[in-house]
């Protein structure tokens, strides 16, 4: 199935049952959540370890875990079926964070129906592939992209050690060119520095985790994350998220 593919993860599913639609608003279930954290875990791995064609290895890449916070923030916005980008100047604050990124994407489901966990897997791990693969447009040295690649950015930026993530089916889902099934993807990333010229990760010869992810598991940095002195929680307060705001 083509995947049609565009950026944002929590928990919402729409099951197909008998000719009607159920509407469960309940998070994913512990297998799915951790099916697709360890699918993202899995890729930054592979990046780490020099097994992304024509990538530069990560030496500094974190290892994700799982945000609630984000993950409700993802479904909040998949619940509303409508397929765009959401005001992420409005997550300042969640879990601590200064921004979100955002992963979203949509695919037809004309002859399928979700009617069990594997199947809703099945189908989050491959928009999170197609996410991935715009690695092939992505160009280090330069940071330029000769086609879609904010994406796979997003997923290789090394500072980003939480994703929260929510999946929906909508009939119909606004904001395209469809009127049957669709299922709809979000996935949520804190920190959200996907942004500018910036490269999403530091390339060389050995590992170089941070201070705050000192510890090496299997290529990835991980350990307690320090949170700094100023949380940024509300636009009244730090000046990164008057920052952010505006942007």
């Amino acid at each position: 199935m083509r995947l049609l593919i565009f950026s944002l993860l929590c928990t919402l599913i729409f099951i197909h049952a008998k000719g009607s639609f159920s509407l469960f608003f309940e998070p994913l279930s512990m297998n799915a959540r951790e099916a697709i954290l360890n699918y993202h875990n899995k890729l930054r791995q592979d990046l780490a370890h020099g097994k992304v064609h024509g990538q530069p290895k990560a030496v500094n890449m974190q290892k994700l875990k799982w945000s609630k916070s984000l993950a409700a923030k993802a479904f909040a916005w998949a619940s509303k079926c409508h397929y765009d980008h959401s005001d992420l100047k409005s997550y300042c604050g969640t879990a601590g964070f200064y921004n979100v990124g955002e992963n979203i994407a949509y695919a037809s489901l004309s002859n399928e129906n979700i009617e069990d966990e594997s199947e809703v897997i099945r189908l989050m791990k491959e928009t999170a592939q197609d996410w991935w693969n715009e690695y092939t447009d992505f160009h280090y040295e330069s940071r330029g992209c000769s086609s879609v690649c904010s994406h796979y950015t997003q997923m290789a930026s090394a500072t980003v050690d939480k994703v929260g993530c929510a999946f929906t089916v909508c009939q119909p889902l606004s904001g395209v060119n469809w009127s049957g099934r669709a299922y709809f993807m979000v996935c949520n990333y804190g920190n959200g520095d996907n942004w500018g010229d910036r490269p999403p990760y530091i390339t060389g010869p050995k590992i170089n985790c941070p201070p705050t992810h000192p510890i090496v598991e299997n290529g990835l940095c991980s350990g307690k994350r320090k949170l700094p002195k100023h949380l940024c929680k509300d636009v009244k307060s730090p000046k990164d998220c008057q920052f952010w705001k505006s942007i």
